[in-house]
Order: structure tokens, then C-alpha cells, then sequence
């Protein structure tokens, strides 16, 4: 099985790219995401400017079952304006054991 702890930078660039291209077609701050694992672990994060490039990212809710979030892991996200996004990232061909 594929765990989060494996795939951690993986999925930080996964959100950075998906919530950047949300921002390039139109979503605001503040924006909240939840990432959830299949084995029931959650992470929940607020996106918040910062005061250089980028969004300050704080975690507001986390459940982590044994081993972390594990694959598939669903993200869903939104902003306070009603626009939302999701993607998915599913075990890589040769799971890490």
C-alpha cells in the first residue's frame, strides 16, 4: 500500500498546481481544501494570502489512521465565492511497501 508519508511532496505540488490554476480562472482567497485517504484519514487545510508570493497554508483538521492518508487520496476544494475543484491521486505502479 502507498501511504501519504510516501507521497507527501506529490500531493503538496498536486494541490499548489490545481489550486493555482483555480486562482488563474478565477477563485479567491481564502480557500479551503480536505484530503481524505481511503483508509479514512483526513487532513483539512485554509489557504490564506501571504506577505510575499504564494498562500500561507494552515492545518485545521487532521485524522491520521495508521501509516497516514492512503491511496487513492481524494481532494476537494472551494472558496468563499462558491467555486470548487477536485482531483484524485491514485498508487503509482510500483507501491511503495
Amino acid at each position: 500500500m502507498q501511504y501519504l508519508s510516501d507521497l507527501s511532496e506529490e500531493l503538496g505540488q498536486a494541490i499548489a498546481a490545481k489550486i493555482t490554476a483555480a486562482i488563474n480562472e478565477g477563485m479567491q482567497p481564502p480557500i479551503y481544501s480536505v484530503s481524505i485517504g481511503s483508509n479514512g484519514s483526513i487532513i483539512g487545510c485554509h489557504y490564506l494570502p501571504s506577505d510575499g508570493p504564494g498562500l500561507d497554508c494552515r492545518i485545521v483538521v487532521e485524522h491520521i489512521e495508521a501509516g497516514g492518508l492512503r491511496c487513492p487520496i481524494r481532494t476537494f476544494f472551494c472558496d468563499g465565492y462558491g467555486k470548487t475543484g477536485s482531483f484524485v491521486i491514485n498508487v503509482r505502479q510500483h507501491p511503495v511497501n
